[in-house]
């Protein structure tokens, strides 16, 4: 099952091409759902998206999360 966390004003796809995405996992053990999309609202407003699988979060964001933004996604 794949479920994918996206804020409700998904971001139009012209926008995403302007913006290169990285993309890394984090171990769903490391995440508390709710932190982890305030964390990314509050960087990258409506341009990132992540897929849970397997336990395991698939994040693609303009650039990649800093060590405090992940604690502060705990």
């Amino acid at each position: 099952m794949v479920l994918l966390l996206q804020s409700p004003d998904s971001v139009q796809a012209s926008d995403t091409r302007l913006t290169p995405m990285v993309e890394y996992r984090i171990p769903g053990y490391l995440v508390n759902p709710e932190n982890l999309i305030r964390v990314l609202r509050d960087n990258f407003k409506d341009n990132y998206m992540v897929k849970v699988r397997n336990d395991n979060y698939s994040i693609r964001t303009p650039r990649k999360l800093t060590r405090n933004e992940l604690i502060m996604c705990n």
